[in-house]
């Protein structure tokens, strides 16, 4: 997922980085991968993304890091917000957009 950052973000709490924005899920979902997230800012990097539900309310968004430690690649789960199971494999999820949010901090 491409975000877009909200007007105002990020925006600094001591030494971290609060940040919101949206993007849309991608055209075919792949369990391995998931949906990976890409920061507007390349000098960025993100320590947590809160979860959230999509905008239709059919899904539900979590993070997930690829390791512990600071600077990690980071994706997002979609699971189906009624039955709790992760989304199938190549399912189109193009319509479907989020607003997230989390904290992170510059390189």
């Amino acid at each position: 997922m491409q975000l877009t950052l909200l007007n105002g973000y990020p925006d600094n709490i001591g030494r971290r980085h609060a940040w919101v924005g949206f993007g849309s899920g991608p055209e075919s979902y792949h369990r391995h991968t998931r949906d990976p997230v890409f920061f507007p800012r390349q000098t960025f990097y993100i320590d947590v993304i809160i979860p959230a539900l999509s905008t239709s309310g059919d899904y539900m968004v979590y993070g997930v890091a690829h390791g512990v430690g600071p600077r990690l690649e980071w994706a997002l789960k979609w699971v189906d917000a009624e039955s709790g199971e992760e989304v199938s494999e190549h399912e189109d999820l193009s319509e479907e957009t989020v607003q997230i949010g989390g904290f992170g901090g510059q390189y």
